[in-house]
């Protein structure tokens, strides 16, 4: 199987491989031929499939740049009352802690023991968060963490590039973004 060239390539091949992963791990198998080459992956890829919840949502919005949401999100602070001043960066970075602990919080709660006859709650009684409460929970990380970047003047899209381009030097992996 050829390595993929660009961020496109590598995000199908990833889903690829995870679903190929996934049904091995649930026992599927079937007679269904095997993709050989990245571009057999992003044919099957680029075909119309059923839409997410999320992107039913969002199906006509414009694609969303790094710099952009960036730039709206710090312009959406004084809507909360204050500037992006009236935080110092370590106020800031202790907010992104919170959030991240927010994740923490669903992720354990979702592994809590199931209730035997009550669907959705955990051996407590307590209602277990569902996926939808944890990506929630992430988008209040990369909201909160594109605010840091911007308190501290960070362009994240480049700071994002130049961290991923360093590592996958380090780790001999050859896609570049």
């Amino acid at each position: 199987m050829s390595l993929p060239r660009n961020p496109r390539e590598h995000a199908a091949f990833g889903a690829l491989i995870h679903a190929r992963d996934t049904l091995k791990a649930y026992g599927v198998t079937d007679d269904r031929p095997v993709i050989k080459n990245i571009d057999e992956a992003l044919a099957l890829f680029s075909q119309p499939g059923p839409v997410t919840p999320i992107e039913r949502g969002f199906a006509d919005a414009e694609p969303l740049t790094f710099r952009a949401f960036q730039a709206i999100n710090a312009d959406r602070v004084p809507a909360f009352g204050m500037t992006i001043n009236d935080w110092s960066l370590r106020d800031w970075c202790c907010e992104l802690a919170e959030e991240t602990g927010e994740v923490c919080g669903v992720a354990k709660k979702r592994a809590r023991k199931p209730h035997p006859t009550l669907p959705g709650h955990d051996i407590a009684g307590k209602k277990t968060p569902t996926l939808s409460d944890l990506g929630d929970e992430l988008g209040d990380v990369v909201t909160v963490a594109f605010l840091v970047a911007s308190r501290a003047g960070i362009d994240l899209e480049l700071a994002l590039r130049h961290k991923w381009n360093n590592v996958s030097e380090r780790v001999s992996y050859p896609v570049r973004i």
